[in-house]
């Protein structure tokens, strides 16, 4: 039952994130269960089930977020991103190897889901904020990718 509740409440984030006036730079397909599965074996890592609803809910969830649909050679898709942040970028600007990029990083800031942060109570993790010049310790923090979400509509 408490997880129909928060699955509806991804449902209304994704409408009020939908209602909202967006540029599509970046289009993403919705998620499919294959998709999600090689992003979830590349990364070993199960990525949250709200984010996933919240994509499949979400006609513009790729202005924001990296794809996490079949369009694997897309710059905008979750793996080519981390690539990218993990190989291609200063080797002082790389993002440590526990973050998971989730955020486009139009400006060189992006957000994050902590891999070693996984509560098995709540399938979550924490999302939190890196930039290669911010210290962890300033970083802003998520408890989830819900909370993370409503954070960002609520704030535009």
């Amino acid at each position: 039952m408490a997880a129909l509740r928060v699955m509806e409440k991804i449902d209304r984030l994704a409408q009020q994130y939908d209602a909202q006036r967006h540029v599509h730079l970046n289009s993403a397909p919705p998620p499919t269960p294959e998709s999600v599965a090689k992003i979830e074996e590349h990364f070993g890592c199960a990525l949250p089930k709200s984010h996933i609803r919240f994509c499949e809910k979400s006609a513009h969830y790729g202005d924001w977020l990296a794809s996490i649909g079949p369009d694997f050679e897309s710059p905008n898709h979750i793996i080519n991103i981390n690539r990218l942040w993990r190989e291609e970028v200063e080797e002082n600007e790389r993002i440590p190897p526990n973050l998971l990029i989730i955020n486009v990083g139009y400006d060189e800031d992006l957000d994050c889901i902590d891999m070693e942060t996984f509560d098995e109570a709540t399938g979550e993790y924490l999302i939190t904020y890196w930039a290669y010049d911010v210290p962890p310790e300033e970083s802003d923090l998520s408890g989830s990718f819900f909370d993370y979400m409503a954070k960002q509509v609520r704030g535009w």
